[in-house]
């Protein structure tokens, strides 16, 4: 028997396409899991978003009682707690003492 022929063989054919249906049943069957697993994180993920949004507005009313409690505090979160340099600023001088920079890199 030719391989053409072989290829062609009716049992052959039947087994092939039995496999085939199987794989193709098991792949929309994994397929179907991972949907139903992603709709799970996807709804878990918008439950923790809402909660982290929850958390931040009780965080800023906190703060902002805080604030209004004590109006010299930095609780409220209007004015930064130290102050960042932009390139050529030079540190405001408190009087603290001094420090010495070191050797630069080599």
């Amino acid at each position: 028997m030719k391989n053409e022929q072989f290829l062609r063989h009716p049992d052959l054919l039947a087994m092939s396409i039995a496999c085939w249906r199987e794989q193709n049943g098991e792949l929309r069957r994994r397929l179907g899991q991972r949907r139903l697993e992603a709709a799970v994180l996807a709804e878990t993920m918008r439950e923790l978003r809402d909660e982290i949004r929850e958390l931040q507005e009780r965080l800023r009313r906190s703060q902002d009682h805080s604030a209004r409690i004590n109006p010299n505090s930095h609780a409220g979160g209007k004015r930064p707690l130290g102050r960042v340099l932009a390139d050529g600023d030079r540190p405001i001088d408190r009087g603290g003492p001094r420090v010495v920079a070191g050797p630069g890199p080599g």
